[in-house]
């Protein structure tokens, strides 16, 4: 499942066919079409999903902090009594990866794309915060609520790189499922290729 992408050293990532996009906590960008954008993000125990179809050109990408929002003991990753779109104007209202996911999923399969024809990256949730506070593991949340969410939409998941101490920046470029990715502190760049 995971061994569908080879990975390559790079120095310099190429630009987007049309903008730059920076994507901050909270916030996720779809891509329905025609020429695209190169999105970037910085991780540290956040996590970016990024759904793609290379065939139709199109793709997703969301900067989630934290797994799911509390309401009334009730498990939003199955059953979220919230219409995450009609909320989407509140601040920061895709922080939670549920919310995020659910928006990413409803537009690309409103496209006539099937769940289970997306392919997905999922980078992040490193663990930042000192150790030995484990009411801290804000990271291993996320990553465990990203898979889930995968694995319940039959998601393939091309790549998987989570976890660790040390944050991440990505640039993700929709419209072709290429990702570039590095970890802080380093001066070249993952290039992944399917």
């Amino acid at each position: 499942m995971l061994d569908t992408v080879k990975e390559s050293i790079i120095k310099t990532v190429p630009p987007g066919e049309t903008e730059d996009i920076s994507l901050y906590p909270g916030e996720l960008y779809i891509h329905t079409g025609g020429p695209g954008p190169r999105v970037w993000t910085l991780l540290g125990s956040c996590v970016a999903v990024a759904l793609f179809n290379r065939k139709a050109g199109i793709g997703a990408i969301c900067h989630a902090q934290l797994p799911q929002r509390r309401l009334k003991n009730l498990d939003c990753s199955k059953d979220c009594p919230e219409d995450c779109e009609r909320l989407s104007g509140e601040p920061g209202k895709f922080r939670y990866m549920t919310c995020a996911f659910k928006q990413m999923l409803k537009v690309l399969t409103n496209q006539g794309i099937p769940a289970s024809s997306l392919s997905a990256y999922l980078i992040g949730g490193s663990e930042v915060a000192p150790a030995g506070k484990d009411f801290f593991r804000v990271g291993a949340g996320n990553i465990d609520m990203a898979r889930s969410l995968l694995r319940q939409h039959r998601i393939s998941v091309v790549f998987e790189d989570t976890g660790g101490k040390t944050g991440r920046s990505l640039y993700f470029f929709p419209a072709t499922g290429r990702l570039y990715y590095r970890f802080h502190g380093e001066r070249d760049f993952r290039s992944l290729l399917e």
